[in-house]
Order: structure tokens, then sequence, then C-alpha cells
């Protein structure tokens, strides 16, 4: 809002209520209705909900009765792989088997598909597509016609996609003509339902220094005056103001002499890794 905390005018939410109030403040806020607030204590009673972290379940993209996704995976690389090289020859077959097998290993088969699957569907409905980034080095992908370009013949590194060593979900990053972009969506939402599709979205959060210039901007500081106290903070890796003040003596003695810089600390401190 261009505004400072200082500023009577400025846009602001009064009370202090913007929080999921507990059921015993709820009870105590409508005491008339004792029934309202044991309806809503036996159905939370009564969700029963066991979210599995830390591990991919991916939908099913259509595999054969009788066939696991290792199984129809190779399958349909086998094919592609002479559709695609004329001339098939053993570095062909090596890098392609060494891909299948990184992706058995690393559970990743039913992704592999999935991505055939949207690509299939987009250049049978006439939109324009491309793969961008390190996918365009998977010789599986070149065989499923995801991608156009030949990995082996630029030396593309299949690791740069998909490491043994270092196990973190594949990422194939589709680009489609913008006006069809919804076409695409659809089409998953009806295939895999719309409870396993979801678009993401990125939060920003400020880390110490940034939440210090940004306090600062607020209080009605000069940015010089902010930009001090921030160059005080420690280059370190999600360093904390907390961490800060321990490790920084210029800091910590600034923090104890001068008010403004308690202050925005302080406030800083509020607004670190949630705003």
């Amino acid at each position: 809002s261009n505004s400072t905390i200082h500023d009577e005018n400025r846009f602001k939410l009064d009370g202090h209520t913007f929080y999921l109030r507990s059921e015993e403040e709820m009870r105590s806020l409508f005491p008339d209705h004792p029934e309202a607030a044991d309806n809503t204590a036996a159905i939370a009673e009564r969700v029963n909900i066991d979210i599995q972290f830390g591990r991919t379940q991916l939908p099913n993209p259509g595999i054969p009765d009788g066939k696991t996704a290792r199984q129809w995976l190779r399958e349909q690389c086998e094919e592609g792989l002479y559709r695609r090289y004329p001339d098939v020859t053993d570095m062909h077959r090596d890098r392609l088997n060494y891909e299948l097998d990184v992706v058995a290993q690393t559970g990743f088969d039913e992704y592999m598909l999935i991505v055939q699957d949207i690509a299939k569907f987009a250049k049978s409905a006439g939109i324009r597509m491309g793969v961008r980034g390190s996918a365009a080095s998977s010789i599986i992908l070149y065989t499923l016609d995801v991608t156009d370009i030949e990995p082996l013949s630029y030396g593309l590194v299949f690791e740069r996609f998909l490491n043994p060593e270092r196990i973190s979900m594949p990422d194939v990053d589709f680009d489609f003509a913008d006006e069809r972009r919804g076409e695409i969506i659809q089409y998953t939402v009806e295939k895999y339902g719309r409870d396993r599709v979801a678009q993401i979205c990125t939060f920003g959060t400020l880390g110490a220094k940034a939440a210090l210039r940004d306090s600062g901007r607020a209080l009605g500081m000069d940015f010089g005056a902010a930009d001090r106290v921030a160059r005080m903070v420690p280059d370190a890796l999600h360093i904390t103001l907390a961490d800060a003040l321990k490790q920084s003596p210029e800091l910590q003695a600034a923090y104890e002499a001068e008010p403004a810089v308690r202050e925005l600390v302080d406030t800083a401190q509020a607004l670190e890794g949630v705003a």
C-alpha cells in the first residue's frame, strides 16, 4: 500500500482473531448453540485419513490388464526404438536398457507412461508442443515420441534427467500452445480424475536479509539504515535472524544498543519465513 505502519490511515484489518479458533473458544462464543459445536466435533472425530508422505503415488496411465507398468513401458520403448532408428545398434540397445533399469530402480515407470500419454494426446489433437530441459537427454522419451531430439548424437547425459544416486522426481517440462493449454488440462482431468490432477504454484518466503529490508520500508526507515543492518547478517544459506544474532557480534551489539535496530529485527522476525 506504499504506507508505513506509523500511518494511521493505512490499509489494515482491525481485530486480532484472524486464525482458526479452538473448540473451547467457539463454545464460549456460542453458548446458546452447544449442538453446533457438538456436531462439528463429531464430524471431526469421524475423519480418518492416512496421508503417506515421502512416497509418490501415481495414477494408472492405462496399462493393459495382465501387464505391469515396467513391462508395458519396455514394450512401448522397444517398439519405438525400431521406429526411430532404422539401423538399431548395440549402443542404442544398451542405452535404452540402462535407462529402463534406472527408471525401474527409482519406480517411475508409471510417470514415463503418463508423460507419453499426454504427449500422444497433444499430437493427436494438433496442439503445438515442445519439451525443454534435461528430458531431451532420455532415449526412453525419444522412443516414446515425447521428444524429437536424438540424445546419443548430441552426447546428452541421461543422469541430468534422472540420477540413480540422487533419486528425485523426474521433471518433463512441456510447453503447449497457450491458447490450447486448457485442452491439455481438461484431458488429464477426464483421464485421471479431478482428484488426481492439480496445477502447481510457488510460495515465496522472506529470508533474514529480505525480511529486514522489507520491514525497514514498512517502518519508514531510510533504506540505507535498514540495508546496514541486513549486511550484518552472515552470508550463510537459510540462516535465521535468531542465528544471526548469535553469530554476528556486530548485529548483537546494534540490537542491544540501538532501539531502532531492535524494533527492526523484532518486526522482521515476525515476517521471516512466512511472508
